[in-house]
């Protein structure tokens, strides 16, 4: 096949992966807000069943980040497959296709709640912008967790902590509200966790041992993620029209940043499923390295 074939086979399969399996949560729901988010004086007032690309709702920030962690991982992962064109060449088409279309999604997601709710909260242009900055942000950290596992394989275990750590916000924003209780989406969390750690700790020391080095600091992210996520939660039942936005935007920041403190020692990954995932990850090590010279 032609190496620009291949690159625009690579470009459709990234904006895929990142759309398609980020934002599956947002698939699932149709494309829209239910009437739930439709509530007079919520943040959502006025854009309930609008269909747009993306949920740029501020009640919706906590999908709007882990899902553009999650697909940006999974595109920038993608060159990892591509074996006969220059990797670095594959990698920058990767993010050109991503953020492009990134860009034109944010872009037609702002159009909409503009014409659907004007002079509400949710079309206010800085409530707007910092939603768009919220998702641009958590756009390019997973695709920079996902390329540098491409050009380091040791840190594949860093990448798929990161996103270990996003999958209960992920699992349960795939469920509708009152479907599932959050015992059963805790537990299905987990077992995507092992799954998921499991193999970015297998593929991290596929080719040398000194990737354990990476093992903490995989679980530091991991342990870090999912804290990160709950102030973000916390900050975003503060983002509504009666909580004094904008001048309080600098109170609710630091008092998130103190409900990011707290969480750390209270809000963890199921203990079962690090130690899976772990011994999946020495399983592999030693059966690669079995027999080679102890310097590998």
């Amino acid at each position: 096949m032609q190496r620009s074939r291949v690159l625009v086979l690579v470009a459709a399969l990234a904006v895929l992966g990142w759309w398609v399996i980020g934002y599956l949560p947002w698939l699932v729901s149709g494309l829209h807000f239910s009437a739930d988010a439709d509530q007079v004086g919520g943040s959502g007032e006025g854009t309930a069943g609008v269909a747009m690309p993306l949920p740029l709702v501020a009640h919706a920030l906590p999908e709007l980040v882990a899902c553009g962690v999650v697909g940006g991982v999974v595109a920038g992962l993608l060159p990892i497959a591509v074996t006969h064109v220059p990797r670095p060449l594959v990698i920058l088409v990767v993010w050109s296709a991503v953020l492009v279309t990134a860009a034109i999604a944010l872009a037609i997601s702002v159009k909409r709640v503009r014409d659907t709710a004007p002079g509400l909260f949710a079309s206010d242009s800085r409530v707007l912008a910092g939603l768009g900055a919220a998702f641009l942000t958590a756009l390019v950290l997973g695709l920079i967790a996902g390329s540098l596992s491409v050009q380091w394989h040791a840190l594949t275990a860093v990448a798929a902590a990161l996103v270990g750590g996003t999958l209960p916000t992920w699992v349960a924003a795939c469920v509708p509200p009152g479907r599932l209780d959050p015992d059963t989406v805790s537990h299905v969390s987990a077992v995507l966790l092992v799954v998921v750690l499991g193999a970015g700790l297998a593929v991290s020391v596929h080719r040398s041992s000194r990737a354990l080095l990476v093992w903490p600091i995989a679980l530091a992210v991991l342990w870090l993620t999912g804290p990160a996520l709950t102030a973000v939660s916390y900050l975003t039942a503060l983002l509504r029209p009666s909580s004094g936005l904008p001048g309080s935007l600098g109170d609710h920041l630091r008092a998130a940043r103190q409900v990011f403190g707290q969480a750390i020692g209270h809000t963890h990954p199921s203990l079962i499923a690090v130690v899976l995932a772990l011994l999946v990850g020495v399983a592999s090590l030693v059966r690669h390295h079995r027999g080679r010279p102890a310097s590998e």
